[in-house]
């Protein structure tokens, strides 16, 4: 990110302002994406303790596909986007490709800082990109392996901070796949995830508890209550004076009109 784009990103976020980032894979070029860009995370660990690692998790057991698209059953129980929709001990999200998120031990002052997602302890990380992107199938199945070097999971795949001064609110998802239209009609909760972390972030749960909605009552919505003695009036005018008071009126039209034919 360039200065002046840092420049506004942390003038935003130091005056409240709200974040919410899906971190795209370093499956490129730059073996990298803007969201591990270093100026980015620095600014994020300083105030907000948390920062997002430039590597991609692995998982031989729980995962879809490949081993790159990884299962997440963990998701915290006490965090609204994690909770909220979500049905608790039941919630599934997608990370395809993730970069794990490094919560700091010592917050800064103010902020308060929480894992929403976790994956297995069976995954496992790589940071050799360039291995990764082999296209030699024999070179990358050996770039993919699991070596007694590589980290260990589980990792922190998503994660939400606040600082309680400023009201300024920060979440990070390590993949942009939980806001992919591909798993809004697949069993998982991606798309909650993703909505929830919007709401939060601007704290619209809040704002909606504190509407009050006041409508004054037309005259002409106003209801009418009638007892029995006036229902069995309205009963008695509707069904048996208006309909045989119009018959009547008739024949006598129609007679009148017969009378003054003959004379």
């Amino acid at each position: 990110l360039s200065d002046d784009e840092m420049a506004i990103l942390t003038e935003f976020l130091n005056n409240g302002g709200d974040l919410v980032i899906f971190a795209s894979d370093s499956f490129n070029d730059q073996r990298g994406s803007l969201a591990t860009a270093d100026n980015l995370n620095d600014y994020l660990f300083e105030n907000f303790g948390l920062r997002i690692n430039n590597d991609v998790v692995l998982d031989n057991v729980q995962s879809f596909r490949t081993i790159f698209d990884i299962v997440s059953t963990d998701l915290d129980t006490t965090a609204y986007i994690s909770t909220n929709g979500v049905p608790r001990g039941q919630a599934v999200a997608a990370f395809v490709a993730p970069h794990t998120i490094t919560i700091a031990e010592t917050l800064p002052a103010n902020v308060r800082a929480t894992a929403l997602a976790r994956s297995s302890a069976g995954s496992y990380t790589k940071s050799d990109f360039a291995a990764l992107l082999t296209t030699d199938q024999a070179a990358f199945a050996e770039a993919i392996a699991q070596r007694e070097e590589d980290p260990r999971g589980p990792f922190v795949l998503a994660a939400q901070a606040e600082n309680t001064a400023t009201g300024a609110r920060v979440v990070i998802f390590g993949s942009p796949s939980i806001a992919d239209d591909q798993f809004a009609v697949t069993n998982t909760d991606n798309f909650t995830l993703a909505d929830k972390s919007l709401v939060w972030t601007t704290n619209f749960n809040n704002y909606v508890q504190q509407i009050t909605l006041q409508q004054e009552q037309s005259p002409q919505n106003t209801p009418i209550f009638a007892d029995a003695a006036q229902t069995r009036t309205i009963n008695l005018v509707t069904l048996y004076v208006l309909p045989f008071g119009v018959l009547l009126l008739g024949v006598w039209v129609w007679w009148s009109r017969r009378e003054k034919a003959r004379s």
